[in-house]
Order: C-alpha cells, then structure tokens, then sequence
C-alpha cells in the first residue's frame, strides 16, 4: 500500500510539472516568436524524456505509459479549448492580406493579452464572416477617405510604400470620393494591405472593439521562412525631421 501511495504520488507530481510548463506557454507569452517557441518545444521534449528515464529507474512503467497518455490528453485538451492562447492555422485564401499572406501559410496567433495598436493585423468578425485585416485607426484618430485612400490624422500608410506613411495634402485632390469621420471610443478602422482586393472599413465603416479577437503574429511559409506580421508605420520624413 504504501508503494502504491508513493507511485500515485510520483503520478500526480508529475502531471503537475507538466501542466505547469503547458501554461508557462502563455504566462510568458513564449509563442511570441518562432525562436522562443522552437526552444519552448526542445524543453518540452527534454522534460518528457526525463520524467520518461525517472519513471523506468523507478520500475513503474506502467506509471509511466499512463503518464506520458495523460500528457498527451493534456496538450491536445489546451489545444482544443485554446486554453493555451496560441492558434495554428492554415491561410486558406485571403486576397486582400496579399503578399504578406498567401494561401497555404501556417500562421500562429494569440487569443489573449490582444493588441490593437495600429500596424497589428487582427481577426475580426464582420457581417458574420472572419476576416483578417490591419488596424489603421483606433479611438478618437479622425479618419479621411479620399478615393478609396485612407488617411488617419491626415497620415496614410500602404504596404505598398514599406508603411512609410504620406501626408494628406487637400480635399481638391479627391476626384471621385471625400468623406471624413472620428472614430468612438470603442471603434477601430481596419483595412486589408492588398486595397485593390479589399472589403474593409472603407465600405462597412469602423469595428467595434468586441469583433476583434486574435492577433496575427508571424506566418511560416512552406521553405520555412518567417514573415512577421505587425506593421512599423514610419512617419512622413517631413515629421521625423521636425523633431530634430
């Protein structure tokens, strides 16, 4: 019996070690970067050898197979549920996140501690239908739409020019279309890189902040190069220059 008590014990000891390193996973946000996620993964396995060589010098094998079950329940569990707050996927399709993202990329997202600064790419729920874009304005920034080109605060940033941003010069430039409008406390402007192939806020206006959900990292694609996808928005060279 108390052999028994102390193999239940060692059980219980070491699910919990193993549980803990699944939730240091979010703790320390370590699905942030493909670096700290690929050594994330080396300890893992090194920690499951481990506890696998522990169990065997102890003679509890059986102990051991029910151990590395329960951990593989556990992982698949936090994968399901998201109780992680990473996500895996596949880009399916979407036109309008071309080139950074094209079809068959293997994205990695974060569901918790979310960013909505401008530059950062989100999945949002718009008219019932996930969408992926960049979020270009946020609370209280005044937003003008000339012919179909998105200033904020007379600023505007295009993939297209490496997101170095250019200044809203008059309303006599805009040939076909001039509206303007200030976002509200909860709303958000977002707007897809690929413009031309874009349904974005330019056409169903702001977001409000419940409809975003999960922030874009990093996409891996299939010769294993990493695309990170937060934007750094540059300020017109006439700005960086004023404050010298």
């Amino acid at each position: 019996m108390f052999r028994k008590s102390r193999t239940q014990h060692f059980f219980i000891l070491n699910i919990l070690i193993w549980f803990g390193f699944l939730l240091s996973l979010r703790l320390f946000q370590l699905g942030d970067s493909p670096q700290q996620l690929q050594s994330w993964s080396y300890l893992g396995i090194a920690l499951l050898a481990a506890q696998g060589i522990a169990f065997a010098l102890r003679k509890n094998i059986l102990a051991g197979i029910g151990y590395y079950i329960s951990a593989i329940l556990l992982l698949v569990i936090f994968m399901a549920t998201g109780a992680i707050g990473y996500v895996l996927g596949n880009i399916l399709g979407s036109g309008s996140a071309w080139p950074l993202l094209t079809k068959g990329d293997l994205v990695i997202g974060r569901t918790f501690a979310l960013s909505f600064q401008p530059g950062v790419m989100v999945r949002a729920e718009i008219e019932g239908k996930s969408s992926i874009k960049r979020i270009h304005g946020v609370p209280g920034d005044q937003i003008t739409i000339c012919d179909g080109l998105v200033y904020v605060n007379d600023i505007a940033y295009q993939q297209v020019n490496n997101w170095v941003g250019f200044r809203f010069e008059n309303a006599a430039q805009c040939q076909r279309e001039y509206r303007k409008l200030q976002l509200a406390a909860d709303e958000y402007f977002v707007l897809g890189d690929n413009t031309n192939q874009s349904r974005d806020s330019r056409q169903y206006g702001p977001v409000p902040r419940t409809a975003l959900y999960e922030n874009f990292l990093y996409a891996i694609r299939d010769d294993m190069t990493v695309r990170y996808l937060t934007a750094e928005f540059v300020a017109p060279a006439e700005d960086k220059g004023a404050g010298q």
